[in-house]
């Protein structure tokens, strides 16, 4: 077993600040494995057309956001957190509101999705 001196991971500081276990134990809670339940990976559901049209939807609310002779809040709240939410999701290619209407533009089978 390899020993890593002066490095703290998440796991290794969790067990040892609240709950004063060995070293062994310790070690052995930073290894094992964690793995997310299948219902809280998002799994892509956006086609590359899908994509492309909100790239170019996003880019467009980001631009009216900077140029609107509108107040900042209302700039912020109109234009630049849509546009935002936009370029995310088709960067990440997984739309929260696809997911839950149970909607899919993607052409990949559910099983190769993720």
């Amino acid at each position: 077993m390899r020993r890593d001196r002066g490095r703290l991971t998440f796991a290794r500081g969790l067990a040892f600040f609240l709950n004063p276990l060995s070293r062994a134990e310790a070690l052995a809670i930073e290894a094992a494995p964690i793995a997310l339940p299948q219902e809280v990976v998002m799994s892509r559901n956006l086609g590359s057309l899908d994509r492309t049209l909100r790239v170019f939807g996003s880019l467009a609310l980001l631009t009216c956001s900077l140029v609107a002779p509108l107040s900042l809040w209302v700039r912020l709240a109109a234009f630049a957190l849509p546009g935002i939410y936009m370029m995310g999701t088709a960067l990440f290619g997984s739309c929260l509101g696809y997911k839950l209407m149970g909607r899919s533009s993607c052409g990949l089978p559910p099983a190769r999705r993720a």
